[in-house]
């Protein structure tokens, strides 16, 4: 996806966006801190309009130094009902 969210929709069971196409954006999939390490050693992270979220929020992803180092304008969290207590605040509140 290549795009930057313009204003949300609510819906009963999601959430939907409207994207602008060109804009920057970054999609860790499941890396945990570690892997953000490595990238951020290897400079491979660059600066985005919009970070997806690691790990559905997941405390062991999306590291400080890495929303830093990306500086997203924009954060999106892939996740649903769970039992892994998934998003964590920590990250969200990061």
């Amino acid at each position: 996806m290549i795009g930057l969210i313009l204003k949300p929709f609510s819906y009963e069971k999601g959430f939907r966006c409207a994207i602008k196409p060109f804009a920057k954006d970054l999609k860790t999939g499941d890396a945990e801190e570690k892997s953000e390490s490595d990238m951020l050693a290897k400079k491979l992270v660059p600066s985005v309009d919009v970070l997806k979220v690691g790990h559905h929020g997941a405390k062991t992803s999306t590291s400080s130094a890495f929303i830093n180092k990306a500086k997203p304008k924009y954060a999106g969290i892939s996740v649903g009902k769970n039992g892994y207590g998934h998003p964590t605040s920590t990250v969200v509140k990061r």
